[in-house]
């Protein structure tokens, strides 16, 4: 074993380095390493690199070369010391295994080194993985106060309407719409962010009960159509003519199908179609929600599903909104267990999400 400095020169040496190469010790101390090798080694110049960085190991090979002339194969194992003081600098540990002594020996250094090797790569993976979450944390957050300013500076714009208007009634009542409609949008907002955490945090509650998905979905687009037909969107439905029976919470359910529909409503534009089918295939239902609208990159596809994954180029700072649509239905659709999934052929070309869910008989045979 041999204790280098970043410049090459050997520290410290051990008895049976010492032996291996057929010098004492003390007599190695103050030579440098590449003097003692057959040929430069990229191996060491790796090793002694890693000293102005931070600790890494490196599996290796090298060939010692002898006073006797003897050429020793080895197998080489090194990494960063840390010394006690900050003064001074860091030292490079390096054991050297010959080959030909113990090739069991040397195979099972090898196997520690991998799994070393291992744990360091996927300790760089986590800390990188929490760097970009971090960076999206801070963006979320300046979203979030982006979309909670604007409802408050309009109400703040429509209470300052009402202290001027006297007793005007007409501006009064339009005043007073223009706060009642901010405060649902706050309310939204909120909600969603309330219902994100605790599905995150798995305290989300559910009033199980058994729900009709053909009269739900009827009753949705019912309620619905209007907003579309406002917008200029041709909105159809087809359901089956026997009712679907699920086991769930018939608010949330409601809940996630009228988030999709409202996605597929601001992504498209006048003109544009938006259709929601319900069918009935091995003991499961299938809803689609499918529109003409904007369409979404293959690259983004998974990351919709993501809290913070939404950059502030994407196309919801468009449209308004935090992109907690799609994480909260995936998570209010996992949690009756069924699943969810994204579809789109790219930007222009219209999306499509799949929910399957359990029958109820299906859940009673289980």
């Amino acid at each position: 074993m041999l204790l280098v400095s970043r410049s090459g020169e050997i520290v410290a040496c051990n008895r049976k380095m010492g032996k291996l190469i057929g010098v004492p010790p003390q007599a190695l101390r103050g030579r440098f390493l590449f003097d003692l090798l057959s040929n430069p080694s990229t191996v060491v110049e790796e090793y002694l690199s890693a000293c102005s960085r931070v600790r890494e190991i490196h599996p290796g090979s090298l060939t010692l070369a002898c006073p006797s002339e003897e050429r020793i194969p080895c197998g080489a194992q090194g990494y960063v010391v840390e010394p006690g003081g900050e003064s001074r600098p860091a030292l490079l540990l390096l054991r050297l295994i010959p080959k030909s002594e113990s090739p069991s020996k040397f195979a099972l250094l090898n196997q520690q080194v991998d799994r070393l090797k291992k744990e360091i790569m996927l300790r760089r993976q986590v800390e990188e993985t929490l760097r970009i979450m971090d960076r999206r944390k801070d963006r979320f957050l300046a979203m979030l106060g982006h979309e909670l300013r604007n409802p408050l500076n309009t109400i703040n714009n429509a209470v300052f309407t009402l202290k001027r208007t006297g007793s005007d009634p007409h501006l009064q009542e339009r005043a007073r719409a223009i706060i009642e409609r901010q405060v649902q949008q706050m309310n939204r907002i909120i909600c969603d962010l309330l219902d994100v955490s605790r599905i995150t945090q798995g305290r989300m509650p559910l009033e199980r009960e058994r729900v009709d998905l053909t009269q739900l979905i009827e009753q949705i687009v019912e309620d619905q159509r209007w907003l579309f037909d406002e917008a200029g969107i041709t909105l159809t439905h087809r359901t089956p003519e026997t009712p679907l029976r699920v086991r769930g919470d018939v608010v949330r359910l409601n809940q996630s199908i009228c988030n999709l529909l409202h996605n597929s409503r601001k992504f498209t534009s006048g003109g544009g179609k938006v259709s929601i089918e319900l069918e009935e295939w091995e003991g499961r239902a299938f809803i689609r929600v499918v529109d003409t609208g904007a369409g979404i990159a293959p690259d983004r596809l998974s990351a919709l599903f993501d809290t913070f994954a939404h950059e502030e180029t994407h196309q919801d700072r468009k449209h308004g909104g935090l992109g907690l649509g799609l994480p909260l239905v995936k998570g209010l659709v996992e949690l009756h267990g069924g699943t969810m999934e994204l579809l789109s052929e790219g930007e222009g070309k219209g999306t499509e999400v799949r929910i399957s869910l359990p029958l109820e008989r299906t859940l009673e045979e289980s």
